[in-house]
């Protein structure tokens, strides 16, 4: 899975999603001392946009130590800590300017607290309809209904929102890439283990759909 991720977001098909979230970071890392957090930051790719963007100091947090070797090799400069989200997180109390949560699990009770005053929370999610052709042909999960619904529910005891945004990115994929796309997901080790997906063939015409929440410390 980790290989998978790493060769489709090397070959940048997520590239505009990725500058799009370093341009949202950017505004709150300005002053000297800025610090961002990736939370759930796999291989780094969306961590390394915002840093090259910002010149931040950075902390990428990751629960698989294989996809940190590869965030640490993209992003030497960053602490790259294999950790649980879902743990109280190594940071201290309102030591970061901005935490981004990109297709990862959300604490906000641990955001909120290591956020300062006045910082910034970014996360993105899929949109209905996310690479709906490419689900088609691998079998991917769908995406939930209600699942923005959640996310304000969720946020609103810690946080003001600030903004909400969608992102639309045309693909064009072959069948090796529609394969590491699915299998990078939630749920392509079960397909491939199962046998249910084997190597796409052909090529796919498909569209990204992206959401982009940010919020802010009240």
């Amino acid at each position: 899975m980790v290989a998978a991720r790493h060769r489709f977001l090397d070959a940048g098909h997520y590239a505009a999603l990725a500058a799009a979230v370093a341009e949202e970071a950017a505004g709150a890392l300005r002053l000297p001392g800025a610090v961002v957090l990736d939370a759930g930051t796999g291989t780094g790719h969306y961590l390394h946009a915002v840093v090259e963007e910002s010149g931040a100091a950075a902390i990428g947090l990751d629960i698989s130590k294989f996809a940190l070797r590869r965030a640490a090799r993209l992003n030497p400069q960053a602490a790259n800590l294999v950790w649980d989200i879902w743990r109280p997180l190594p940071v201290a109390d309102n030591s970061v300017d901005v935490v981004m949560v990109v297709f990862a699990p959300r604490n906000p009770a641990e955001f909120a607290r290591v956020t300062r005053p006045g910082g910034k929370l970014i996360v993105v999610t899929p949109r209905p309809g996310h690479l709906a052709e490419v689900a088609a042909r691998t079998g991917m999960l769908g995406i939930e209904e209600g699942k923005e619904e959640r996310l304000a529910d969720t946020m609103k005891e810690y946080f003001s929102p600030a903004a909400v945004y969608g992102l639309d990115m045309p693909l064009e994929l072959t069948g090796p890439q529609m394969g590491d796309l699915a299998f990078m997901g939630p749920a392509g080790h079960h397909l491939r283990d199962q046998g249910q997906m084997g190597e796409p063939t052909g090529s796919v015409s498909t569209t990204a759909k992206f959401r982009i929440n940010v919020f802010t410390v009240p």
